[in-house]
């Protein structure tokens, strides 16, 4: 039994759309057999068939026109979540900490109002910490060796 990846789906959506391997392959980067392996694959595990193939043109079935529109979704989904994925990477994290009673009273609900307040493509991401054992001046040195950007702290 086949797992089907996105490579299979980016596929069948590029026969799809050309209505021919061989144009679909040069698109992709890889041989026609291999898209002729990928639409087989697929063929073979949803046991359906997904086009009618003529000597220079291929049809989608309705089977197929039903995997088209959702392969479209998912690749869709699939190509934002990449570029979430690599925008989390880029943006700098703000760093704020607490002591364990501020911590734990009062740094999470301003963190969550922070995190409601900025839009989702604001460059930072927060990351909260709390000391439970270093106190205020412990806590305060996290600061100076830059383990954190900012400290809410009592005492």
């Amino acid at each position: 039994m086949y797992l089907v990846t996105m490579r299979h789906l980016k596929t069948f959506l590029a026969v799809a759309e050309t209505r021919n391997m061989s144009e679909a392959a040069a698109r992709l980067y890889v041989s026609q057999p291999t898209v002729s392996q990928t639409i087989s694959e697929l063929e073979k595990l949803y046991k359906v068939k997904l086009f009618e193939r003529y000597p220079k043109e291929l049809f989608l079935t309705p089977a197929g026109e039903l995997l088209r529109a959702h392969a479209a979704c998912v690749a869709d989904s699939f190509d934002q979540l990449s570029e979430l994925m690599q925008g989390a990477a880029l943006r700098p994290a703000l760093r704020v900490g607490g002591t364990l009673t501020v911590g734990s009273t009062v740094l999470c609900p301003i963190l969550d109002e922070l995190r409601a307040a900025l839009p989702e493509s604001t460059p930072v991401r927060v990351e909260p910490s709390v000391s439970a054992d270093a106190g205020v001046i412990g806590a305060a040195a996290t600061v100076f060796e830059r383990s954190l950007d900012a400290l809410l702290g009592s005492g």
